[in-house]
């Protein structure tokens, strides 16, 4: 075989190993979501945000279409540790929704953090462990009080850091005969790959008005999650959530993907033209010359 097919060879070869090394890679990589979504009626979902900030109606401080995130996917910060807190639910289904987080790529493990008798201003706390798993308590609010602190946390072996959010409502798809469904923060995970929460990360100097809760500032490392319990209504404040302690997971851009590509493929292939041209009789013959 001449140097020319086997350096073609070698490309070829280099370039499938860089080729499945980088589809690997984005695959542990969140697609993150199109935004701004704007197929919806926002007035409502607006009412909850002004609420929540403090804002007038007539100057809104965040906008329910302009300032959605395209985040799906969070990790957790330094101080290993989320906090939940229920900021809105006004809808119908309110008695039996089920808000919380599941694992990256495995939607099947979901941890309920809010459920149906939850109140506005509880509070679910989330402990990730140095061995991949969490530990979940949930605070109740008595009327006019602050969370009541509960000792009891219930352990998830084996979830991770990394995790998107759920609704589980008994909506479903048709208000004649509800069944369960359950909609994701991801939204290649919901029925037609469509939206059913709108993600809104706070600036560093709103003052956030969080029921039962003390006037704090919505910090970059806080996260309104707001969902939509219904597959074709689209209001977005059936339940909002604010979490904190989280970091969105980091999605390469296009130019770091082409650059790791074209590393790994040249990468490997001169580590092998080398190899092959020593095994070819022309490289041998020009050796024992040169030594002469």
């Amino acid at each position: 075989m001449s140097i020319l097919s086997e350096l073609a060879i070698s490309v070829l070869s280099a370039s499938l190993v860089g080729l499945g090394s980088v589809v690997s890679f984005c695959e542990t990589a969140s697609a993150l979501n199109e935004r701004p979504f704007v197929d919806f009626v926002p007035v409502h979902l607006q009412d909850e945000l002004n609420k929540v900030t403090g804002a007038d109606r007539n100057a809104p401080i965040f906008d329910a279409i302009q300032h959605q995130k395209p985040f799906d996917l969070f990790t957790n910060n330094s101080d290993k540790i989320s906090l939940n807190i229920l900021l809105y639910e006004p809808a119908g289904f309110a008695p039996e929704n089920v808000f919380g987080i599941y694992q990256v790529g495995n939607p099947d493990f979901r941890v309920p953090l809010f459920i149906g008798d939850n109140d506005l201003g509880d509070l679910a706390s989330v402990f990730f462990h140095e061995d991949e798993s969490i530990s979940v308590s949930t605070q109740s609010l008595p009327p006019d009080m602050p969370p009541v602190a509960n000792s009891n946390f219930q352990l998830f072996p084996d979830f991770g850091d990394t995790f998107g959010f759920y609704l589980d409502t008994p909506a479903g798809d048709n208000l004649i005969n509800p069944t369960d469904i359950v909609f994701f923060s991801e939204d290649r995970l919901n029925p037609g790959g469509n939206p059913q929460a709108l993600i809104f990360q706070g600036d560093g100097q709103t003052i956030l008005q969080i029921p039962g809760h003390q006037p704090s500032v919505f910090s970059d490392d806080k996260f309104i999650v707001s969902f939509e319990d219904l597959p074709a209504s689209l209001t977005f404040q059936d339940m909002g959530v604010i979490v904190s302690g989280i970091t969105p997971k980091k999605t390469p851009e296009p130019s770091t993907i082409i650059g790791l590509f074209i590393t790994l493929c040249f990468g490997g292939l001169l580590k092998r033209v080398p190899l092959e041209r020593k095994k070819s009789p022309a490289y041998s013959k020009r050796r024992s010359v040169s030594i002469l």
